[in-house]
């Protein structure tokens, strides 16, 4: 049994795809499990942040995301790091 040490910790996660339905919302649902599992607290992306309306490299209420695409060389954009560290 586990020390108790990540009960009420907040938590978030991060994902890339190579595609617009790659799984981004599923792997970002699917990785919160475990956390809430061991009492975290899961934050994800408000939609007052008005940002994630207007991305167009991917972005969710789940968490933050990034759509890489195949052969393609699509950077993560400044918004995209400021989903990550919000």
């Amino acid at each position: 049994m586990g020390s108790g040490s990540l009960i009420d910790k907040p938590v978030g996660a991060f994902t890339s795809t190579a595609s617009l339905h790659g799984g981004q919302e599923s792997t970002l649902l699917t990785m919160a499990i475990p956390m809430l599992h061991h009492g975290m607290i899961y934050c994800g992306i408000p939609y007052s942040e008005s940002a994630l309306n207007a991305t167009q490299t991917g972005g969710t209420p789940y968490g933050a995301s990034h759509i890489a695409g195949i052969g393609e060389n699509r950077i993560l954009v400044i918004m995209r790091v400021s989903f990550v560290l919000h």
